[in-house]
């Protein structure tokens, strides 16, 4: 099944259906949430599919911009199914409200971030134990959740044999999830306690609850970060196009390495999330193999709502895009260039490109920071379970700084570090075990960051540093060797 066939993207499941397990029809509504697995046995066509053949089957594969559209044309329904849930966690989780999605004045449902997943669920008054109208954008709510469980692909039966299992994973490799969100549903949402009020206040104010019990407050410290971590993650993709679009794009030549795409986009208001660098996954009509591309650019023509994309195939999936041009796609008269049909749509960034926020919203990053290990003893310094140590007592001092300079020649030009930057410089050479210095863009990272690095090693310390982008190291490099002071190191 490839990704253009939309009927078969969302099925509705419905109260005809026949439950294996029990042999009855139907479902309770109020045990079912996003991710419980349903095993389908069998579809039949819906009674609308049977009213109007083709009128359903056009408006079924009208693209959908959640799979949780409820005025959506569906030609398949579920006939005979099973459950197999996840298990209900023990505690209730916290949330986030990010948005409150209005009409007519009136609050049709919220947008909330979970803790355990960085991404936005939708919410409805049906799960909500009070009134959409008095909840406020940046509330705290709890609710009542299954396990958030993974997404991937599982299969019913086991494989016939070694090959057939080898067969089905390189086939899943190349299968297209319509509606990857990672986010859980609720199975009932409500406001939190007035113990987690207490708590959320306290911590906003003085934080002595940590003072009373660290081991409790680290635990639920590790939530409220969990939340507002996912929180964060969810607002930068909240307003994504995730929507498949069928489209014909055009390859102006094959002589290009990496294989580049323009096509043009409908009904777009904005740019929404096809910003330069962005992922996207590609399926050429008649493909077997899935391709992979980044935006290189983007323009938007906001008149006429029509968005021109063009995309660079990543470095190892150009040759499978410029095979499936070849063997799929159509010359073009005026050009070298090829036109194909493809199903094209923009996906997430990898965690690697920002992943503070998705790997805290995942883990429970305080929760064993327990005893005498070197994160616990910062926190309970940073929080006020233990006194900080001072230079002139008996007990040995927390940490030792050195002023430095504050005026560098680099390459023969006297560079003067400012109050913030010579402060930084000596955070970075003290005997701190974690230290960490957030900057804006243009305030000097990299010549603090090679000041720190050579009176690091200088002093005889190794020093290992990293970038993100071969541009950032050679950047990086080229400062440290300018400075005049420390040519002597290797």
């Amino acid at each position: 099944m490839g990704p253009d066939r939309r009927e078969l993207h969302c099925i509705i499941l419905d109260q005809h259906a026949i439950n294996q397990v029990n042999n009855k029809r139907g479902f309770d509504k109020a045990m079912v949430s996003v991710k419980d697995f349903v095993w389908v046995y069998d579809v039949k066509p819906t009674l609308q599919a049977l009213r109007n053949p083709w009128g359903a089957l056009e408006e079924a594969r009208v693209p959908r911009t959640t799979a949780l559209e409820n005025n959506s044309v569906y030609f398949f329904r579920v006939s005979s199914f099973a459950f197999s849930t996840p298990d209900t966690l023990e505690e209730p989780i916290y949330g986030l409200v990010l948005f409150k999605v209005q009409r007519r004045n009136q609050t049709t449902h919220l947008k909330i971030a979970f803790e355990g997943a960085p991404d936005a669920v939708v919410v409805t008054a049906k799960l909500c134990d009070f009134s959409l109208e008095d909840i406020r954008v940046d509330d705290f709510v709890c609710a009542t959740s299954r396990y958030n469980v993974s997404s991937a692909i599982r299969f019913s039966e086991p494989p016939a044999s070694e090959q057939a299992r080898k067969l089905l994973c390189r086939k899943v490799r190349s299968f297209l999830s319509m509606h990857p969100d990672e986010s859980i549903m609720p199975l009932r949402v409500f406001r939190p306690t007035q113990d987690d009020l207490q708590r959320l206040r306290d911590r906003a104010g003085s934080f002595n609850n940590y003072c009373v019990d660290p081991s409790t407050a680290k635990q639920w410290m590790t939530r409220v970060f969990s939340v507002s971590c996912s929180a964060l993650s969810a607002i930068s993709t909240m307003e994504d196009d995730r929507r498949t679009h069928w489209l014909t794009a055009t390859v102006p030549t094959l002589t290009v390495h990496p294989l580049s795409l323009t096509f043009t986009l409908t009904d777009m208001a904005s740019e929404a999330g096809w910003e330069p660098r962005r992922p996207v996954v590609i399926w050429v009509s008649g493909a077997l193999n899935l391709s992979r591309a980044t935006v290189r650019r983007s323009t938007l023509d906001w008149g006429r709502k029509l968005l021109h994309v063009t995309v660079d195939a990543f470095a190892w999936s150009s040759r499978t895009l410029e095979k499936a041009t070849k063997n799929f796609g159509r010359p073009r008269a005026d050009d070298d260039g090829y036109s194909i049909d493809i199903c094209v749509r923009l996906t997430k960034a990898p965690p690697t490109a920002n992943p503070t926020y998705e790997h805290i919203s995942r883990l429970r990053a305080f929760a064993n920071l327990q005893g005498q290990t070197t994160a616990s003893k910062i926190m309970d310094r940073i929080y006020g379970a233990t006194e900080l140590g001072c230079p002139y007592r008996t007990e040995p001092a927390l940490y030792e700084m050195e002023e430095g300079e504050s005026v560098y020649n680099l390459d023969g030009q006297d560079v003067t570090l400012s109050e913030e930057q010579r402060k930084a410089v000596d955070l970075g050479t003290s005997t701190l075990p974690i230290v960490g210095i957030q900057a804006a863009f243009g305030t000097g990272k990299t010549v603090v960051g090679a000041i720190i690095a050579a009176r690091r090693a200088h002093a005889g310390k190794r020093v290992v540093m990293m970038a993100s982008t071969n541009a950032a190291v050679a950047q990086f490099t080229q400062t440290l060797l300018s400075l005049t002071a420390y040519r002597h190191l290797n």
